[in-house]
């Protein structure tokens, strides 16, 4: 994981390695680096300087191709494509599937995901085509 100064793109720092097949990466709420491995079905908190899985947080293991994943704005809880599904991490090692029937695959099915302001669930479904919102239920 690299990263750059603030107003250029030259002369990146390392900030973490060790963490191989990394697909998405994003900021929770609270700031930690949190990447989706896809070839090891995991995602990781980053440490920064860390340069071994063992020196990285382990949120959660046991997905299929995660590709990506989405802070909901609400209660800040993950979300991640799973395949041909979505599921929600409230904690560390604890995984709920929210969403089923996307089209299925390693690399195809549920590919990106993300939130608007008001907590809606936005989905792709790369082999379909489609784009799917989850209203938010109050």
């Amino acid at each position: 994981v690299y990263r750059f100064a603030a107003g250029t793109f030259a002369s990146p720092s390392i900030f973490a390695s060790g963490v191989g097949c990394i697909e998405g990466i994003a900021f929770s709420p609270t700031g930690q680096l949190i990447a989706a491995l896809w070839s090891t079905g995991e995602i990781y908190q980053i440490t920064p300087g860390g340069t071994s899985p063992a020196q990285h947080v382990l949120w959660v293991s046991g997905l299929t191709g995660p590709l990506n994943f989405a802070f909901d704005p609400i209660r800040g809880q993950v979300y991640a494509s799973n395949t041909s599904t979505i599921v929600r991490i409230p904690s560390p090692g604890h995984i709920i599937t929210v969403a089923t029937g996307f089209s299925g695959g390693i690399g195809a099915g549920t590919y990106d995901l993300d939130f608007d302001a008001s907590g809606n669930l936005y989905v792709d479904d790369f082999t379909t085509s489609r784009l799917w919102k989850f209203t938010r239920i109050q």
